[in-house]
């Protein structure tokens, strides 16, 4: 079963950035936390998981200030992704954009940032410990 945000939250995918502001308070201070907690714990090189990546804020936060890091963004809603891949065309080539569920099996990664929550694994196959890490969320 897919997933819209639009009909989900009853509003059109492009006002999502600009609400999630308005009932989120301190939204780019959190943005900031996560890109400098992955600055710091991974400094050298950094391959991210970003579930649920909606418009792509906090993976274009991540690919603008960590020049190394590599990124596969995952979300279940087309337009949301259509967001995130054009907000972060200017990434393309550290940016992997897929159309999936979270109970597909993920990919191997350093970091999975499933909607400010940043949470580091091993870059081992992750499916099994996805599941331990949704119980945590």
């Amino acid at each position: 079963m897919s997933h819209s945000v639009e009909s989900h939250l009853r509003l059109d995918v492009k006002e999502y950035d600009q609400l999630i502001r308005q009932y989120v308070p301190g939204y780019e201070n959190m943005l900031e936390m996560v890109v400098d907690t992955l600055r710091r714990l991974y400094p050298k090189k950094l391959h991210v998981l970003d579930l649920g990546t909606g418009t792509g804020a906090l993976a274009h936060a991540i690919a603008s200030h960590i020049d190394y890091a590599t990124l596969e963004i995952i979300d279940v809603d087309p337009k949301m992704l259509e967001l995130a891949k054009s907000r972060l065309e200017p990434y393309k080539n550290r940016v992997q954009v897929l159309e999936r569920s979270f109970a597909d099996p993920l990919p191997g990664c350093d970091a999975i940032v499933p909607r400010f929550r940043c949470i580091t694994c091993t870059r081992a196959p992750i499916n099994k410990k996805y599941f331990k890490i949704f119980f945590l969320l």
